[in-house]
């Protein structure tokens, strides 16, 4: 295991290569950026505070949120997690840059309200099979569906901006409870529809453009 109870800052590229456990404390980058942030595939990376860098943030492991914490690129790096999220607490992702979820996301439970927000004008791939929060879902740049995904809410909203494909038709299924669905823009392209779309909400569905899909349920 490599373990940082402390801070870090610095202007450097950070690697941490473990099949342990990488644990990060406390914040990282919030008094001087970091460059960039790489954990390698083996092992888990918990983290307990926000996360700077100026270019590229990727954890190749799992990532356990022990905080509610705030993801930061200020020059458009990319931050990829390439595998699963877990937690009870909030997530932030904000880069110009394109943030990817690899794996499935699980955020808060019963007692615990977290949201998941993404900010613009960064995009955002989603490539794992779910994203599960107990609070809000915010996706503020737009979505490109890397696999057929279904988004969770425990009563609440889930906001997007434009919705898009990568090569295949994807499936689309969201369940927000009594929580609301809004998408702000288009949904899929004539050329590159999605699949099969299923909303399932007892509270209000707001459509902000066309809806291309081979089929759809509401």
């Amino acid at each position: 295991a490599i373990t940082f109870s402390s801070t870090i800052d610095g202007a450097q590229n950070l690697t941490v290569n473990t099949t342990g456990a990488t644990t990060f404390g406390s914040t990282v980058g919030g008094s001087t950026a970091l460059t960039s942030l790489t954990t390698n595939a083996s092992g888990t990376t918990s983290i307990g505070g926000n996360v700077t860098t100026t270019g590229t943030q990727t954890y190749n492991d799992a990532v356990v949120l022990g905080a509610i914490t705030t993801f930061a690129s200020t020059t458009a790096g990319n931050i990829s997690f390439e595998q699963t999220i877990d937690g009870l607490y909030s997530l932030t992702a904000n880069t110009a840059g394109t943030t990817t979820f690899g794996g499935a996301v699980t955020l808060g439970d019963a007692t615990h309200a977290a949201s998941l927000t993404t900010d613009v004008p960064g995009s955002t791939a989603i490539n794992g099979g779910s994203i599960v929060t107990s609070s809000t879902q915010t996706y503020n740049g737009g979505v490109v569906l890397g696999n057929n995904v279904t988004f969770t809410t425990t009563n609440s909203a889930i906001n997007f901006a434009t919705v898009t494909r990568d090569g295949s038709a994807r499936n689309l299924t969201i369940n927000t409870g009594s929580g609301a669905i809004n998408f702000n823009s288009t949904v899929g392209t004539g050329g590159s529809p999605l699949g099969d779309i299923s909303l399932t909400s007892s509270g209000t569905t707001t459509i902000g453009g066309a809806i291309n899909a081979a089929n759809l349920s509401v």
